[in-house]
């Protein structure tokens, strides 16, 4: 199990960006905020996402 878990917070480690979730359109957006909501159930201490600029 620990290697399953390992594998998960390299991918969020490889695939989580604060700056691309602040994107409003994209599916890199949308793989990085997967990726932080995962880091997040397994507690990790990830830097919070951007917030999306409308403008």
């Amino acid at each position: 199990m620990e290697d399953k878990i390992k594998k998960l917070e390299e991918w969020v480690n490889n695939n989580y960006s604060p700056y691309k979730c602040g994107w409003t359109d994209g599916i890199e957006s949308g793989v990085s905020y997967a990726a932080y909501e995962i880091g997040c159930i397994l507690g990790m201490d990830l830097e919070e996402p951007e917030e999306p600029s409308y403008n």
